[in-house]
């Protein structure tokens, strides 16, 4: 079955030109998964980076406000290994290609956490739960699926089997189980860890041996926006939001004023979204909204939208597929005039979830300051878009 490897962070130094930095990672892997067709992932990568593993280049990989991932072929062996990265900063804090706007340390080149994303030869490439009226129509990607092939789902709870989804063959890469429902709790901010589940998707090959098990601590929900309301789960939900851009990562502390105030709902505007962040909110019962492009300063014109089309798609499909499985992430949303708005638009289609919000009009409170009295004079139900 699959597996996700924490290598941890690896400690970069100054490179031979002022916008590189470079670092080493020593590792050292058994036999216990597959290691053929790994994958490297990489977390906020600012902003591109040259991979090596064992002193040879493999290549480049770029990140933004968007997952860095990286193939890293047939080249793991059990034993030791050595990683090299080589990381460019872009010299600047906003682009179309980049996401939207860093504000800290834009001229120093950073990376996150790494991982490997180990995989059989065959296997579910991702696998989602659209719940819809009380239903979920469980789905998995499994590209080069062996014929006669079928993917099992099933929720379980403490250990248990809580309630099978379905089993679907797969057709044309894509498994697709009939609608049922859902037997167990919504996820919402009442709720928070006590409806989270473990879900897994098996692929099981003609004779209904295993190929591959995927897992997923996940939630279900159902969300629906208008200009009048945002409804979870069918009922019209207060939404007190607050704007965190890259200060977040240096001032988590301010996470508790805004918690004291009331506010139920945080947008990442513009940072690439931490996994361990949203883990937090999905436990906790806050809602996110992920905000990946803002045109403020990159003023991307529908030129350049057409030129870099297939990246967008590639960017937005990445982010989609990497955030499946946290139901406190309930919107995507974007920034930007009509032109862009629209041009982005179909970049976001490719989100199993269908979680793009955009045209609508939010009425809002703009606050430019953190500070503790005008957060306390707030009425309840009003809209912050910044903090």
């Amino acid at each position: 079955q699959q597996a996700i490897l924490d290598l941890g962070s690896i400690s970069l130094g100054q490179g031979s030109e002022p916008l590189l930095s470079e670092g080493t990672l020593d590792f050292t892997l058994d036999d216990r998964y597959p290691l053929a067709g790994a994958k490297l992932l990489i977390q906020d990568l600012w902003y591109t980076a040259e991979i090596w593993l064992d002193e040879v280049f493999l290549g480049t990989v770029t990140g933004g406000s968007f997952p860095g991932e990286f193939e890293l072929g047939d080249r793991l062996r059990p034993g030791p290994h050595r990683l090299g990265i080589r990381v460019r900063s872009p010299g600047k804090k906003s682009g179309l290609l980049l996401g939207a706007r860093k504000e800290a340390d834009y001229l120093k080149a950073s990376v996150g956490t790494l991982q490997l994303h180990l995989a059989p030869a065959v296997h579910i490439d991702w696998f989602a739960l659209p719940f819809s009226q009380g239903k979920v129509q469980a789905q998995a990607s499994v590209p080069e699926a062996p014929d006669g092939s079928r993917v099992r789902f099933e929720a379980a709870l403490d250990g248990e089997v809580l309630q099978r989804l379905g089993e679907a063959p797969v057709v044309d890469g894509i498994a697709r189980a009939d609608p049922v429902h859902w037997e167990g709790e919504l996820w919402s901010s009442k709720t928070g860890a006590s409806a989270l589940y473990q879900f897994t998707a098996t692929l099981l090959d003609a004779q209904g041996e295993q190929l591959d098990r995927r897992p997923a601590r996940s939630g279900l929900r159902a969300t629906r926006h208008s200009e009048e309301a945002c409804f979870l789960n069918g009922e019209p939900t207060t939404v007190l939001a607050g704007r965190m851009e890259e200060s977040w990562k240096t001032e988590g502390a301010q996470l508790n004023e805004l918690l004291q105030a009331g506010v139920n709902s945080i947008e990442i505007h513009g940072s690439y979204p931490p996994p361990i962040l949203l883990s937090l909110s999905d436990e906790a019962g806050i809602h996110m909204v992920v905000l990946p492009r803002c045109d403020g300063e990159a003023r991307a014109s529908l030129q350049e939208l057409l030129d870099q089309k297939e990246k967008l798609h590639q960017q937005q499909q990445a982010l989609a597929v990497a955030t499946l499985h946290h139901p406190s992430l309930m919107f995507w949303s974007m920034e930007g005039g009509p032109e862009l708005k629209q041009g982005l638009r179909s970049s976001f289609e490719s989100d199993p979830l269908s979680r793009l919000v955009a045209g609508g009009n939010i009425p809002a409170t703009s606050l430019s300051a953190r500070k503790q009295n005008k957060l306390q004079n707030l009425e309840a139900g009003t809209w912050i878009t910044e903090i």
